[in-house]
Order: C-alpha cells, then structure tokens, then sequence
C-alpha cells in the first residue's frame, strides 16, 4: 500500500503527486518479541509537510483459538 500511495496520478491531464513519498530501506520494522508476540513499526512520509507519521501495529490472534 506504501508504494501504491507514492504513485502520482494524472486527472484530466493534470498531474498531481502521490500522497505519501516512496519507502525507504527500514521504514518497515518488524521486531518479534517472542513466538507469540511480533511488533511492526511503519515510517510514513507525507508530501507538503514538514513532518513524518509513524504507525504501530499491535495484533491480537487470541481470537483464532476460538475459531
């Protein structure tokens, strides 16, 4: 999804950028605290402003047990 949003596109023969810049090398961390447990760290970096958002993810599988 990073690299799709970094794509510009053009509308009715204007171009306009994509809305977050391209990846870079360890924008994507992802840190296995042990078997069961995993954090993942995303890096994104926004066009037109001067800051960056960064995103933590924390997944919860104690519902497949019960499927």
């Amino acid at each position: 999804p990073l690299r799709e949003m970094s794509t510009a596109v053009s509308i009715n023969g204007v171009s306009f950028p994509g809305e977050v810049k391209p990846p870079q090398d360890g924008d994507v961390t992802i840190v296995w605290k042990n078997k069961k447990a995993v954090d993942i760290y995303i890096v994104v970096r926004t066009y037109e402003v001067p800051l960056q958002i960064t995103i933590s993810l924390l997944l919860d599988a104690s519902l497949e047990a019960s499927a």
